[in-house]
C-alpha cells in the first residue's frame, strides 16, 4: 500500500514539475512574441472625453 502511495507522491511531483516548465516556456514565447509591439502612447481624445464626462456629470448632478 505504502509503495503505491509513494508512486503516486512521484507522478504527481513529476506533473507538478512539468506544468511549471510549461508554464515558464509559455511566458517566454509570449514575450517575445509582444517584444516587437509598440508600447501604447497616451491617447488625447481619450483624456479629453474621460475630462468631459465628470464635467457633464458633475453639472448634471448640481442642477438635478
Amino acid at each position: 500500500m505504502d509503495t503505491i502511495l509513494l508512486e503516486y507522491a512521484w507522478v504527481l511531483l513529476v506533473l507538478i514539475g512539468l506544468e511549471g516548465l510549461l508554464a515558464a516556456d509559455n511566458a517566454v514565447v509570449m514575450a517575445v512574441m509582444v517584444k516587437h509591439l509598440p508600447k501604447p502612447q497616451p491617447n488625447r481624445r481619450k483624456l479629453c472625453s474621460m475630462v468631459w464626462q465628470v464635467l457633464s456629470s458633475s453639472v448634471s448632478q448640481l442642477y438635478s
